[in-house]
């Protein structure tokens, strides 16, 4: 065995820098495959689109938050603001935080969904739920739905 060792230095120690390597690499990738620096990236922009976008928008006053998500299939990074009060004014929008591009939104005023859309893809989705009758929760969820394509991949 000493022998085997003393022989193959160069190649045991090769394959000890791949195994490191490859750990290594798989600390810094997440599940879906994006790694921690685009995350961090995205944090870091979600964070600013927030602060800038937030304080344009008279709905935020009463409090309001957000949550970004790297897509790694689409290579962009998105921000969900939400604020307000569902009883009486509430908003949430869907930015692509590295072009502070606003993709959509609910607004909900009482208990109407005054403008409810969103860009999916090449297409603007309209949500279907903006009749008093449906009530704004209806469209709510209808656009956290829709913000899925964008949020979970």
């Amino acid at each position: 065995m000493v022998k085997f060792i003393k022989e193959n230095k160069l190649t045991i120690a090769i394959i000890v820098i791949i195994i490191l390597a490859i750990f290594i690499v798989s600390l810094l990738t997440k599940k879906d495959g994006s790694s921690i620096i685009e995350q961090q990236n995205c944090s870091k922009k979600a964070e600013e689109v927030y602060l800038k976008n937030k304080d344009s928008n008279i709905a935020w006053l009463s409090g309001s938050d957000y949550t970004n998500h790297f897509n790694k299939k689409m290579g962009k990074c998105f921000v969900l603001i939400k604020g307000g009060n569902l009883n009486i004014e509430y908003h949430s929008v869907l930015y692509d935080a590295y072009e502070n591009k606003e993709l959509g939104g609910v607004h909900t005023l009482m208990d109407i969904a005054v403008v409810c859309g969103l860009q999916v893809g090449d297409t603007y989705e309209a949500c279907k739920s903006t009749l008093k009758e449906k009530g704004m929760f209806s469209a709510v969820a209808e656009f956290d739905n829709l913000t899925k394509f964008y949020m979970e991949n």
